[in-house]
């Protein structure tokens, strides 16, 4: 984190003490894995639609959406069903009776997906992990000896050791946490995946659009992979925790390849829980989720029930509102026009994930934090990726509810388009 009159001199943000307070006392105590935006939302009324509030009165606008968690900030739907069970609910955490909360989370989120059973969880790690777990029970199901597991290069499922000490496009996800995990291997491309195949591979787990990684959508490698589990027999799942829910366009962005490609598995997570609650799940067919038996898998509050009736109310509303996935099209499209013709960058979205690339830049950590602490009007948040050779990524994932197209137009015109105009001069400065 860059210091006080850094951020002043590179930006020409005037940060209240107030906010200095906050974002001191957050270092000074808390762990040091993020790195966060030098801005400070505000206590009371902080974030509502598509904006973020700052103590020091600025309105921004949230193109980040808690990585794709929130379809609207404040979302009434979520908070009615959350304030219904707290008042008059149960708050039990306990999988050691069975409940009716979460009885109907499974009868619902089942028929939403499609698949026969789930397995609930709290966030992306905790359902990412468990397929790993299933692929590995499989193989030993299946008599293999040395199963090996395949990833796809620039994924990212989360923080467990398994993912990260095989992690290539993110060194700080690996460094100094030991060797790589046996039995996992990422490969480059699905050509790469085919040639690695054989008699000891238990399964293939990928993203469809890997969010993390660019984003970088698909270019036809799904469909090849999912060809290749069924002509070798072996399980496949994808990650959709940042994907799934209308967010690529279709309810999963696997169902962009056609409903015949449905993989054995598939993750879930952040706007499962409407924004403002912790959940995940894991779902499956009844074969791939049958190796999950009493203590082979766990979460303390997977399927607690607060956490139930929130998930229920976003998959009800998922299933009234299919025109969703026709408005994630569109605001995606209306982005890619706004910002087309700039030199040396170009938009590719799915739906409502959006991938900037630019050419010839080294971060575009600064071109964030210009359009975030700059004098723009509106300012805007949203995050700066990876960089691959010459090209560096930034990635936008508005809340698809709350996004209006006046929204998207002031930004693109007032604030991100000069900025990017601008781009090899503001990174050239620092800022």
């Amino acid at each position: 984190m860059r210091d006080k009159e850094e951020l002043r001199h590179a930006c020409g943000s005037v940060i209240d003490e107030e906010s200095w307070s906050v974002i001191r006392a957050t270092q000074r105590h808390s762990a040091l894995n993020y790195n966060p935006y030098p801005i400070v939302v505000r206590r009371h009324s902080g974030a509502y639609g598509a904006y973020l509030y700052t103590v020091e009165g600025h309105r921004v606008l949230d193109l980040l959406a808690g990585y794709s968690a929130v379809f609207s900030h404040r979302w009434d739907v979520p908070i009615r069903a959350l304030t219904a069970e707290l008042s008059s609910g149960t708050d039990l955490t306990s999988r050691g009776v069975y409940t009716e909360r979460f009885a109907e989370f499974c009868e619902k989120i089942t028929a939403l997906t499609g698949y026969d059973r789930v397995l609930p969880a709290s966030d992306g790690r905790s359902s990412t992990e468990p397929v790993i777990d299933a692929f590995f029970m499989h193989a030993e199901r299946r008599g293999i000896k040395k199963p090996n597991i395949i990833l796809m290069d620039k994924y990212f499922h989360g923080r467990a050791r398994t993912f990260t000490t095989n992690a290539l496009f993110d060194s700080s996800q690996h460094e100094g946490k030991g060797p790589r995990v046996a039995g996992i291997d990422v490969v480059a491309d699905v050509l790469e995946m085919e040639k690695k195949i054989n008699e000891n591979t238990a399964g293939i787990f990928m993203e469809v659009h890997r969010g993390e990684g660019g984003p970088l959508f698909d270019n036809g490698a799904y469909v090849r992979a999912w060809e290749a589990a069924r002509e070798h027999n072996i399980p496949i799942a994808v990650d959709e925790v940042q994907t799934g829910f209308y967010r690529c366009g279709h309810l999963w962005a696997w169902q962009e390849s056609g409903l015949k490609y449905r993989p054995d598995a598939m993750v879930l997570g952040k706007a499962l829980g409407g924004g403002i609650m912790p959940v995940s799940a894991l779902v499956g067919t009844e074969e791939f989720m049958s190796v999950f038996t009493p203590g082979s898998h766990g979460s303390t509050f997977g399927g607690f029930a607060p956490a139930c009736a929130v998930a229920c109310s976003v998959i009800d509303y998922v299933r009234e509102h299919p025109e969703m996935g026709a408005r994630a099209n569109e605001i995606g499209a209306r982005f890619a026009k706004n910002l087309a013709g700039i030199p040396n960058v170009s938009v590719r979205n799915r739906g409502a994930l959006i991938a900037l690339q630019i050419e010839g830049i080294s971060t575009t950590e600064p071109l964030c934090l210009e359009m975030l602490l700059g004098e723009h009007d509106p300012r805007v948040f949203m995050k700066h990726g990876h960089v691959y050779g010459n090209t560096a990524y930034v990635r936008i994932a508005p809340p698809i509810l709350a996004i209006e197209n006046s929204m998207i137009d002031e930004a693109c015109h007032n604030t991100i388009a000069p900025v990017l105009r601008r781009a090899r001069e503001i990174v050239g400065s620092g800022c």
